[in-house]
Protein backbone atom coordinates (compact mmCIF):
# COMPACT_ATOMS: atom_id res chain seq x y z
CA UNK A 1 0.00 0.00 0.00
CA UNK A 2 1.27 3.42 -0.92
CA UNK A 3 0.15 6.55 0.92
CA UNK A 4 -0.86 9.37 -1.43
CA UNK A 5 -1.08 12.84 0.09
CA UNK A 6 -3.16 15.32 -1.89
CA UNK A 7 -2.06 18.94 -1.84
CA UNK A 8 -4.10 21.26 0.37
CA UNK A 9 -6.43 23.81 -1.15
CA UNK A 10 -5.15 26.85 0.75
CA UNK A 11 -7.73 29.16 -0.76
CA UNK A 12 -10.58 26.98 0.47
CA UNK A 13 -8.98 26.54 3.87
CA UNK A 14 -8.36 30.27 4.26
CA UNK A 15 -11.85 31.26 3.14
CA UNK A 16 -13.28 28.61 5.45
CA UNK A 17 -11.75 30.55 8.33
CA UNK A 18 -13.03 33.83 6.94
CA UNK A 19 -9.50 35.25 6.62
CA UNK A 20 -7.99 37.57 4.06
CA UNK A 21 -4.59 36.68 2.61
CA UNK A 22 -3.10 39.33 4.89
CA UNK A 23 -4.69 37.80 7.98
CA UNK A 24 -3.45 34.33 7.04
CA UNK A 25 0.04 35.65 6.33
CA UNK A 26 0.15 37.54 9.62
CA UNK A 27 -0.98 34.48 11.56
CA UNK A 28 1.65 32.30 9.86
CA UNK A 29 4.37 34.94 10.11
CA UNK A 30 5.12 35.53 6.42
CA UNK A 31 4.48 38.37 3.97
CA UNK A 32 1.16 38.61 2.17
CA UNK A 33 2.88 38.39 -1.22
CA UNK A 34 4.70 35.18 -0.22
CA UNK A 35 1.47 33.69 1.12
CA UNK A 36 -0.34 34.63 -2.10
CA UNK A 37 2.30 32.93 -4.24
CA UNK A 38 2.07 29.75 -2.17
CA UNK A 39 -1.75 29.82 -2.24
CA UNK A 40 -1.82 30.12 -6.04
CA UNK A 41 0.95 27.54 -6.54
CA UNK A 42 3.28 30.22 -7.87
CA UNK A 43 5.91 29.29 -5.34
CA UNK A 44 6.58 26.30 -3.11
CA UNK A 45 6.88 27.11 0.58
CA UNK A 46 10.01 26.39 2.56
CA UNK A 47 9.77 23.40 4.88
CA UNK A 48 9.44 25.76 7.85
CA UNK A 49 6.55 27.66 6.21
CA UNK A 50 4.90 24.41 5.07
CA UNK A 51 4.94 23.21 8.68
CA UNK A 52 3.40 26.49 9.89
CA UNK A 53 0.69 26.32 7.23
CA UNK A 54 -0.04 22.72 8.13
CA UNK A 55 -0.33 23.56 11.80
CA UNK A 56 -2.75 26.44 11.14
CA UNK A 57 -4.85 24.63 8.53
CA UNK A 58 -4.52 21.06 9.89
CA UNK A 59 -3.00 19.05 7.08
CA UNK A 60 0.16 17.04 6.44
CA UNK A 61 2.97 19.50 5.60
CA UNK A 62 4.57 16.94 3.28
CA UNK A 63 1.71 17.55 0.83
CA UNK A 64 3.58 20.49 -0.67
CA UNK A 65 6.48 18.25 -1.64
CA UNK A 66 4.66 15.13 -2.90
CA UNK A 67 5.53 14.79 -6.58
CA UNK A 68 2.99 12.00 -7.14
CA UNK A 69 -0.03 14.26 -6.73
CA UNK A 70 -0.96 17.07 -9.09
CA UNK A 71 -4.53 17.26 -7.81
CA UNK A 72 -5.90 20.40 -6.22
CA UNK A 73 -9.14 19.17 -4.63
CA UNK A 74 -12.13 21.33 -3.76
CA UNK A 75 -11.98 20.04 -0.21
CA UNK A 76 -9.31 20.81 2.36
CA UNK A 77 -7.14 17.70 2.19
CA UNK A 78 -7.23 13.96 2.37
CA UNK A 79 -4.94 11.03 2.77
CA UNK A 80 -5.66 7.99 0.66
CA UNK A 81 -4.10 4.58 0.78
CA UNK A 82 -3.71 2.88 -2.59
CA UNK A 83 -2.56 -0.57 -3.59
CA UNK A 84 0.62 -0.66 -5.62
Amino acid sequence: MKEVIIKPNLLGLRLGKGWSQQQAADYIGISRSYYGMVETNGRAPSVAVAKKLAKVFLFDWRAFFDDDSDAQPDFAYRTVRESL
